[in-house]
């Protein structure tokens, strides 16, 4: 549920999603399922709004549309009507129309079709993480994701590799942790114009209390003459993963083999407000 007010550095040129300011210039209102009655009164349990960059040609989604009761105010209240929505849009983007939404709804701008990665990109909401460590023979590492309550992240490629097998790669959810364990290598933003703060945050090492539900696996199976292979869990050709918000998942790695082995994680994702398209 994105949270909109004011700009913290200068609320006169910047507003503020999520505890992210982004300056008044560079962004606008969009709306998609605009459905009206015979009267041509707007269906405003329907009506989706977002923001998007002004300057891209309909190709940056700074927020996916979302319906009127899924947007928060600055007091961390949703709205209760399409007309309240707009006026505090319109003031915190400093557009100099539109706040009734009336006239804007009459030709609504159509959701970008660009890939919502790329899209997430210009918004500085897409991350990457890469981490290296060597796993003993018959040894396992735990990889714990820890995400807060503020978004959802979408995991896009989230590639494996090792130099040789074999080894049990499993996913858990759920998992509980008396200790985080040790904080990663920070997460890069791939905008590098924002270098924004991820809502998922990788920590090696966790005390684990319980594992979680199991909901996805991987073999790395032993490799001939050392050379090294890879394996993926979610790729941007369409195997995407949508990660619950405000709970734990756990990669676990096996090393099967007599050999120390040294494996490679890279995980590239897009964190949204909402989960819903």
């Amino acid at each position: 549920m994105p949270k909109l007010k004011d700009g913290v550095v200068d609320s006169t040129k910047f507003f503020n999603i999520d505890g992210i300011d982004y300056p008044m210039s560079d962004y606008t209102i969009f709306y998609d399922q605009v459905e009206t009655d015979s009267a041509g009164n707007v269906d405003e349990t329907k009506i989706r709004v977002g923001i998007k960059n002004k300057n891209s040609e309909n190709r940056s989604l700074l927020i996916v549309p979302s319906l009127v009761a899924q947007w928060r105010d600055s007091t961390d209240s949703t709205y209760l009507t399409l007309a309240a929505l707009l006026t505090d849009l319109t003031l915190f983007l400093g557009l100099s129309s539109g706040g009734d939404g009336i006239s804007s709804l009459a030709s609504p701008l159509p959701v970008v079709n660009e890939s919502d990665a790329h899209q997430a990109v210009h918004a500085g909401r897409c991350y990457n993480m890469q981490h290296r460590v060597v796993i003993g023979r018959k040894g396992v590492e735990d990889l714990l994701l820890k995400i807060g309550g503020t978004r959802y992240p979408h995991i896009l490629n989230l590639i494996i590799t090792a130099d040789g097998g074999d080894v049990d790669i499993d996913f858990f959810e759920g998992t509980t942790v008396s200790a985080d364990g040790t904080t990663l290598l920070e997460p890069v933003d791939r905008n590098r114009n924002y270098k924004s703060t991820p809502d998922m945050i990788f920590y090696a090492n966790p005390t684990i209390t319980a594992i979680g539900e199991n909901i996805s696996f991987l073999w790395i199976p032993k490799i001939i003459n050392n050379q090294s292979a890879t394996k993926s869990l979610a790729d941007y050709e369409g195997d995407v993963w949508i990660l619950e918000s405000g709970i734990n998942y756990l990669m676990r790695f096996t090393n099967n083999s007599t050999q120390d082995l040294e494996i490679h994680v890279d995980v590239t994702w897009m964190e949204e407000t909402g989960f819903t398209g």
